[in-house]
Parts: structure tokens; C-alpha cells; sequence
């Protein structure tokens, strides 16, 4: 009973993985990411490795990523809109950094654990040249497709 209660736990998560892994790229790796107190945290270990990350509303509302921070890590922005079943990208070269996820209605915004309506991913062979260098949102409310050719036409891809 244990061993097949071990098949099925080890099945339910392939079949997780499987899923999460559909919806993104495969350069998109499910890595230096972690949800704290309900705050997406982006891993950085050197704040001068630029990282870039794609961000899925799989929530069924509007999204602001809110940026937590002291610093202004971004050039002039401090949050990014995603609405449901869209894509942001964000590049940054700082340490670890926080985001808070806001549900927003009319009249109404409420803070909400990201690991319920998002889905993130670090793109694993992304190149940055001098012009591309920075802390910025590279693509807000799009969809996939249109974030990649926008990584490519940039040449960060």
C-alpha cells in the first residue's frame, strides 16, 4: 500500500510539472523563484548577473506587480499591470527582489498570495549587451508569442 501510494504521489507530480512546463517556453526554467509571506521573490546571488524572468497571470483578475522596495531597482517603474492569462517579462541586475500582487476590481485592490495566480519562470539563455543592461520591465500585458519576438528583436534571445 505504501509503495503504491509512492506511484501515485510521484505520478500526480510529473503530471503537475508536465502542465506547468506546457505554458512556457522551453528556454524558461522553473528556477530562482520562491514566494515568501505571499511576495514573489525573483533570486539574483550577484547583483551583477542580469536576470530576466516571464510572468503568467493564471488568476482570473487584473494584476499589479508591486515592487517592495526602498531602492527604485526599476528606471522610472515601480509596478507592471497584467491582466488574466497575460505575460510580463522583467530584466534586473539587483539582489533578490520582492513583489507584491495586487488584485485590482473597480473600486477595490487587495493584496493576494502570488503563488495563487502567477506562474514564473528565469530565461536560462538570455544575452545582454550594453544597451540591454539594467533594471526594467521588458514587456507588460502581452502574450507569450509577442514577449519572445520582442526578446528577440532586441537580441536579448
Amino acid at each position: 500500500m505504501i509503495r503504491l501510494s509512492s506511484l501515485t504521489f510521484l505520478a500526480l507530480l510529473l503530471s503537475c510539472s508536465y502542465s506547468i512546463a506546457m505554458d512556457a517556453p522551453a528556454n524558461c526554467r522553473f528556477m530562482n523563484v520562491k514566494y515568501e509571506h505571499g511576495q514573489l521573490v525573483l533570486l539574483n546571488k550577484t547583483k551583477s548577473q542580469q536576470q530576466l524572468f516571464l510572468i503568467h497571470n493564471t488568476g482570473g483578475k487584473n494584476l499589479w506587480l508591486q515592487s517592495q522596495t526602498t531602492e527604485k531597482p526599476f528606471s522610472g517603474v515601480s509596478k507592471s499591470q497584467v491582466p488574466p492569462s497575460r505575460w510580463a517579462a522583467i530584466t534586473f541586475n539587483t539582489a533578490n527582489f520582492k513583489l507584491d500582487c495586487v488584485e485590482v476590481q473597480p473600486g477595490a485592490e487587495q493584496v493576494v498570495p502570488c503563488e495563487k495566480v502567477l506562474k514564473v519562470c528565469r530565461i536560462s539563455n538570455a544575452k545582454f549587451g550594453q544597451s540591454t543592461v539594467g533594471n526594467y520591465w521588458i514587456a507588460e500585458d502581452e502574450s507569450l508569442d509577442s514577449i519572445m519576438q520582442s526578446l528577440k528583436t532586441s537580441s536579448i534571445l
